[in-house]
């Protein structure tokens, strides 16, 4: 068996009080609820390159955020995420037909004996790929590799999703549930 991992990557240029960065979460999806079930995306580590950022993520949602290089570049039709020079590195096919959607998605951070959940709303022109054969997941040595291995990840997505100039809002946390 494989576990599906999301692997979301983000080059934030214009973030309102803060300097720009760079983050790549790492989640795993789950269902949530009995009678409503609803898909959220739990955060099992989630690299940062800003301290700022790191310590926010920290505090407000209980993030496991984490200090690293995290590099992008478009190379051929591609746009490449490299964490920590060769840890992990992921090109994401940039073709396709974009189309313009709002998404919404839920985050749960756990820190122990709490679940902290948070929303996240994007909008703008997705392009999405199912299957691609040209974007496979490289991973090096490192902590996160190791972890990604260890839970023995595909290293062929299920789907690739690419976008620029998409506006986002990630909400304070909406809910604190005691395990």
């Amino acid at each position: 068996g494989k576990t599906i991992v999301f692997i979301s990557t983000y080059r934030y240029g214009k973030v309102r009080g803060i300097k720009p960065y760079n983050e790549v979460a790492i989640t795993v999806p789950v269902i949530r609820g009995f009678t409503k079930v609803k898909l959220a995306l739990h955060v099992i580590k989630m690299p940062v390159t800003s301290e700022e950022n790191r310590q926010r993520g920290h505090y407000f949602w209980r993030l496991d955020k984490v200090l690293a290089q995290i590099d992008h570049h478009a190379n051929g039709n591609a746009y490449t995420t490299t964490l920590n020079h060769a840890e992990l590195s992921l090109p994401v096919p940039m073709d396709g037909r974009a189309k313009e959607s709002v998404k919404a998605f839920t985050l749960l951070a756990d820190s122990g004996d709490n679940i902290t959940t948070a929303t996240s709303l994007a909008k703008g022109a997705f392009s999405v790929r199912l299957f691609p054969r040209d974007a496979k997941l490289t991973l090096g040595n490192g902590p996160i590799a190791a972890l990604l291995d260890s839970i023995l990840v595909s290293k062929s997505p299920l789907f690739t999703q690419f976008g620029t100039g998409i506006e986002s809002v990630f909400g304070l946390p909406d809910q604190r549930l005691t395990m």
